[in-house]
């Protein structure tokens, strides 16, 4: 669920942020990190499984998030004028942080 959840919030960002080039590059990245790391957990000569890889993908993509909606350039990051973006990470945070302490 993690894995589909990375995946589905780097297209959205990739749509409400991919105006510039940097932020390209850093949804690139941690898209091809990832994945990598996905494909590498199950290679037979690891074989840890997918739990560990989509935690972090999960959370390289919340980083991600965080640096997008914190980036002060208003012609890369559309919610940089309005309250919206710092309302949408309290959320997200916080489902996050509700995932985190069911799982347990």
């Amino acid at each position: 669920m993690q894995i589909v959840g990375s995946i589905v919030a780097i297209g959205f960002f990739f749509r409400y942020f991919g105006d510039c080039t940097l932020m390209q590059f850093f949804i690139a990245q941690t898209l091809v990190v990832g994945i990598v790391f996905l494909i590498l957990s199950v290679l037979s000569g690891i074989s840890r499984g997918l739990l560990i890889p989509s935690v972090l993908f999960a959370y390289n993509t919340y980083f991600l998030y965080g640096a997008l909606t914190n980036n002060p350039d208003v012609a890369c990051n559309r919610a940089a004028a309005s309250e919206t973006s710092s309302t949408c990470g309290c959320g997200c945070g916080c489902g996050r942080a509700r995932a985190c302490t069911h799982a347990m």
